[in-house]
């Protein structure tokens, strides 16, 4: 028979209470010794302070002072050794300025070649003299003023186009100057059949050298023996005509150059050309933008400046019927593009096509 067994039921556990939860600001307090009225008079927990890192903590552990100390002691020798590279070199230069004011560093004598050979040394001396830059000696080997001296030749002696200077040793100074070529002489501004004073000029138009004075017409002059330069001949080609001048305060025709310079080459191509035509041209005048060209007998030529190419072909058509070779004729005008108009002496002036 089965046997029974008492088995009592199961009991339920109550569910615990839910905890309380405890105020933000309760801060436990011991009751042991806290009398009645310190339990309502409570000080507020200290709040939390963060910490500096080991970094942070290493940075504000170095002395102020320290710091102040290394950075005056670094500018302290900065200032030291520029004072003593500032000394070094003030004295070096005191030795230098020294040693470049000796004698065996100085030019002490001067050769020239070319024209005015025999004034040239002095004149050169004499321009080395003083200082350069206030300190260092104008004749010395290394400071030599080349511009300076080569400005000076050319501006004494118009006569020389070029100079070069070249120091040879340690105490002499080469010169070697260059004369201009003679092209042609200036003889005046205005054209006359008689000449009193002429003068050298190249075919820049610069005029460098008086010449002999004559006081005869061309075709009659004579050279003396001991004019100290070439004489007025035949052969030379004169031309007039107005000058720049150098100086307001000087008016002399040395160093000048002629007006209308730069047509000279073309027109003593094209003078050359009139020749090879039969006509013998022996001076010029320029006026203004026209040149009047004059031959042995006295007819004149005229035609506009930098119109040589077309002057010389109305000169190649019309020449050959024309009488160039006596005085027959007063004048021929080329200055028109397809006429020459010309004037036989003692007639009323005649066209040509």
């Amino acid at each position: 028979m089965p046997q029974s067994f008492d088995i009592q039921p199961n009991k339920k556990k109550p569910a615990p209470a839910p905890a309380r939860a405890a105020p933000s600001s309760f801060v436990p307090v011991d009751m042991g010794r806290r009398t009645p009225s310190s339990l309502h008079t409570q000080k507020p927990a200290p709040s939390r302070v963060a910490m500096p890192t080991r970094k942070e903590a290493g940075r504000h552990e170095r002395p102020t002072k320290t710091v102040t100390r290394l950075r005056t002691r670094r500018r302290l020798k900065k200032n030291k050794l520029i004072f003593i590279a500032l000394a070094v070199l003030a004295f070096v230069s005191g030795i230098a300025v020294v040693v470049l004011w000796q004698p065996f560093l100085r030019i002490q004598n001067v050769t020239a070649t070319g024209p005015q050979s025999d004034t040239l040394p002095m004149f050169v001396m004499s321009t080395l003299q003083g200082r350069r830059y206030g300190i260092f000696p104008r004749s010395s080997i290394f400071f030599i003023p080349t511009n300076d001296v080569r400005t000076a030749i050319l501006e004494t002696y118009p006569n020389i186009e070029a100079v070069s200077l070249s120091p040879s040793g340690l105490t002499t100074l080469s010169v070697n100057a260059l004369g201009r070529a003679r092209a042609f002489v200036w003889c005046g501004m205005t054209y006359t059949g008689e000449h009193t004073a002429c003068f050298e000029t190249d075919p820049e138009g610069k005029i460098f050298k008086q010449i002999q004075q004559v006081t005869s017409s061309i075709a009659s002059t004579t050279a003396s023996s001991t004019a100290p330069t070439p004489p007025l001949t035949t052969t030379d080609f004169v031309v007039y005509g107005h000058y720049q001048a150098r100086d307001a305060q000087n008016d002399s025709p040395l160093g000048a150059t002629l007006d209308g310079a730069t047509y000279l080459p073309q027109m003593l191509r094209f003078v050359k050309t009139l020749k090879s035509l039969g006509a013998n041209i022996t001076s010029v005048e320029i006026r203004g933008d026209e040149a009047d060209l004059y031959t042995t007998y006295g007819t004149r030529i005229t035609y506009v400046l930098g119109r040589e190419q077309q002057a010389a072909s109305l000169a190649a058509t019309a020449f050959p019927s024309l009488t160039l070779s006596n005085s027959s004729l007063l004048y021929v005008d080329l200055r028109f593009d397809s006429k020459v108009f010309f004037k036989k002496r003692d007639s009323a002036p005649a066209g040509k096509k």
